[in-house]
């Protein structure tokens, strides 16, 4: 497994997605940069530690496989819980358009 690689964040999603995943890790204090200069800082300061490197690169795929990036039993529980809740609050409001929108197609056909 390599190494991550230094993130620059940004105004929207996209630029962020390294960050999150860089954090789930336990890593985006040291590989996540908020400006420019910090990130060529970062950059330049991995570069130059190559013992750094060779460990970091030894625990990664542990590191990874332990963090939450690979905890698909919660993933899964918190993603059931929000399609339960989410259907249990959405299901009045798309009952009600529709018996809305029944209603006003009754209504053009009389």
């Amino acid at each position: 497994m390599g190494v991550p690689v230094v993130t620059l964040s940004g105004q929207c999603h996209a630029h962020n997605v390294g960050r999150s995943l860089l954090h789930s890790m336990g890593l985006a204090g040291d590989w996540a940069c908020a400006t420019r200069e910090e990130y060529v800082a970062c950059a330049v300061r991995w570069a130059a530690d190559h013992g750094k490197l060779a460990a970091l690169r030894a625990t990664l795929r542990d590191t990874m496989l332990t963090s939450a990036l690979c905890e698909h039993v919660t993933f899964m529980k918190v993603r059931l819980l929000f399609c339960f809740f989410s259907f249990c609050l959405l299901r009045p409001v798309v009952y009600a358009v529709f018996v809305c929108y029944r209603l006003m197609a009754a209504e053009r056909v009389c």
